[in-house]
């Protein structure tokens, strides 16, 4: 299979599927990289399944389109020759079965391939294969229309953009002196207060003293990476980009495959063996069943990840956060290996400004004196998302 990338009103260059995962986006580290305005750092992935296609969103910031609808991030499509993918507003991908005239290897990409078509390739019977082509080559030219349309589309929007510049000048202008009175106003409220706290000690107060903020603290349910989607990424390469590198030359037993951190836009996933940190974790347990604060019965495989999953946070994570991870979203997914086989077992996910809260709430004098370890340790999951 080829996949056609057709970039504004350039010329088509055509690519050769030859990879069970393909990475498209304006990195240069993409399988194939694109540089056009619109198009993320990682924008869609493609997987290749014997003769079928699948593409993802890897949460993209203009979003990829079959057709007229956007598709939801992290989810899988179908991916076939006659609904082309749209990517931003200008990028347009295609599948094709057969090649054009310009043909690149991913694995090869600066050698472009030649085709030609022998005269013994022609046949006067319509064969479903010729048809299939035919339905696609329609499908092009259709696409082609839609895209000069598009053009004359921005041209018009351009023009009326223009024309308004100077009543926006004259808009910015008082917006500037909305903002310089509004900051005088704050200057002399009380939200002033909050304002010079640390954050970590606002956190903290919000977290564990109120409720009513407790959900802007957990990732809405539609922005989690799906469940089905991690064994993808446990495959996928680790530890290559400057992110992911930050945390796995830091944090001990990351750097060995298939362990290792994979950046997913502003997602980091962080995929530990629970073999490394299952001992530990019983550990503590040993600890409090002799205080008698836990008994045997409330201890199961998800209460184990449950302490896992915090050891780890509180071992690994410390001192590793910069504000500019105020914004990522983390998980932590647990694996393990059976019958030779990687599977994930539990996945956590939490925001970057929960991580430091946690880590003070789970080493905290008061968890040492606690008479009930197992309710204290579920009362912090209201924090997190396990699934």
């Amino acid at each position: 299979m080829y996949l056609e990338v057709l970039i504004d009103s350039q010329k088509p260059v055509i690519y050769k599927l030859n990879k069970p995962e393909i990475y498209i986006g304006s990195l240069m580290t993409n399988d194939i990289a694109i540089g056009f305005i619109g198009i993320s750092r990682k924008h869609l992935k493609i997987l290749v399944k014997d003769k079928s296609c699948f593409a993802i969103d890897q949460g993209s910031t203009n979003g990829s389109y079959i057709g007229k609808s956007k598709m939801a991030p992290g989810k899988r499509f179908e991916f076939s020759p006659l609904e082309p993918i749209r990517l931003g507003e200008k990028v347009f991908l295609t599948l094709l079965f057969e090649k054009g005239e310009q043909t690149v290897d991913l694995n090869n990409p600066s050698e472009a391939v030649a085709k030609t078509i022998s005269e013994s390739e022609k046949t006067k019977v319509i064969s479903l294969k010729e048809l299939e082509a035919a339905k696609i080559k329609k499908n092009v030219s259709k696409r082609k229309i839609v895209h000069a349309q598009k053009t004359q589309e921005t041209k018009r929007k351009k023009e009326e953009k223009e024309s308004f510049n100077q009543v926006t000048k004259m808009v910015g202008i008082l917006l500037v002196g909305a903002i310089v009175i509004n900051y005088a106003w704050i200057m002399y409220s009380e939200r002033l207060i909050t304002k010079i706290y640390p954050k970590k000690e606002i956190a903290k107060e919000i977290l564990f003293e109120g409720v009513d903020e407790e959900g802007a603290y957990k990732i809405p349910p539609d922005n989690l990476i799906p469940s089905y989607e991690m064994p993808i990424h446990l495959a996928s390469v680790k530890c290559r980009l400057n992110e992911e590198k930050h945390f796995c030359e830091r944090i001990p037993g990351l750097k060995k495959q298939p362990s290792g951190v994979l950046q997913v836009d502003s997602n980091l996933i962080l995929f530990i063996d629970e073999k490394d940190w299952e001992k530990t974790a019983r550990d503590v347990l040993s600890i409090q069943f002799e205080k008698k604060t836990i008994k045997q019965d409330d201890v199961d495989s998800n209460f184990i990840s449950r302490i896992i999953f915090l050891n780890f946070l509180k071992k690994s994570m410390s001192g590793l956060l910069f504000s500019s991870h105020e914004k990522t979203n983390f998980y932590v997914v647990i694996f393990k290996e059976s019958k030779g086989e990687n599977e994930v077992e539990h996945i956590f996910a939490t925001k970057g400004p929960i991580i430091p809260i946690l880590i003070d709430k789970y080493i905290d004098p008061k968890m040492r004196r606690t008479k009930n370890f197992h309710g204290f340790i579920l009362g912090l999951d209201k924090f997190y998302q396990q699934y």
